[in-house]
């Protein structure tokens, strides 16, 4: 990873690009901004991050969103002015890694910005595989067989259970927002926000027996964690 990382800026409003640019500049980020989307394709050599305004007056932006995806793998964060439950869950699926409300907290934004700089280089704790199995020490999460195992032994999670834990390990270590997670497992509940994500991994926890294996990321998400050392004499 290079030690200066480049961002481009995708953003119309003015004083939102200018209040932004320096914010990122004092985390040493270098920021290229654009006004819209015209000539965003052939400005991605060398960005390391593109932050896409959701609302742009010349066109889509989850069209261009897919249509960066198609020729990039440059991680890709939407922002949003709005509240809209079918852009976060559109961005999604044009392609976007994230994505952050306005106004946002620089803090939160520059955290984002990490997080999928690290799952772009692979800078998270080794995971071990087992064919088809995640394996975090004596926990293994087979998702084709749809079985978790714990000391060898099968533990009986539910169906809903399964599928949270498949899919924050399946993020390999990135933080998992509720958003997104509401969003792939429950999309039918995501406007009516009835599903209780801390409820859902407080049970996962007590059925797996192994505390650390999550790890909530308060307002934000969920990840996975990692065995606990262990103590030497």
């Amino acid at each position: 990873m290079r030690l200066v990382l480049r961002i481009l800026l995708v953003e119309d409003d003015d004083a939102e690009a200018n209040a932004l640019v320096p914010s990122l500049g004092r985390w040493s980020y270098t920021v290229d901004r654009l006004p819209d989307g015209r000539d965003v394709l052939n400005r991605l050599v060398g960005v390391d991050v593109v932050l896409l305004d959701m609302r742009l007056p010349d066109g889509d932006s989850h069209a261009l969103c897919g249509r960066i995806r198609a020729i990039s793998d440059v991680p890709i964060i939407m922002m949003s002015g709005f509240d809209e439950v079918s852009d976060r869950i559109l961005a999604l699926h044009s392609g976007a890694d994230d994505f952050v409300r306005k106004p946002y907290d620089e803090g939160e934004l520059v955290a984002r910005i990490r997080a999928v700089i690290r799952r772009r280089d692979g800078a998270h704790p080794p995971v071990g595989t087992a064919g088809e199995a995640v394996v975090l020490g004596d926990v293994e999460i087979h998702q084709t067989r749809r079985e978790v195992l714990v000391a060898g032994q099968p533990v009986d999670l539910t169906r809903d259970q399964f599928r949270l834990l498949a899919f924050i390990a399946g993020c390999g270590g990135v933080i998992c927002t509720n958003e997104r997670i509401v969003a792939e497992l429950w999309p039918d509940a995501y406007r009516s926000r009835d599903v209780d994500l801390d409820e859902q991994v407080r049970a996962i926890l007590a059925v797996v027996g192994r505390p650390w294996l999550i790890r909530t990321v308060r307002g934000v998400g969920y990840q996975l964690g990692w065995p606990p050392a262990r103590r030497t004499r």
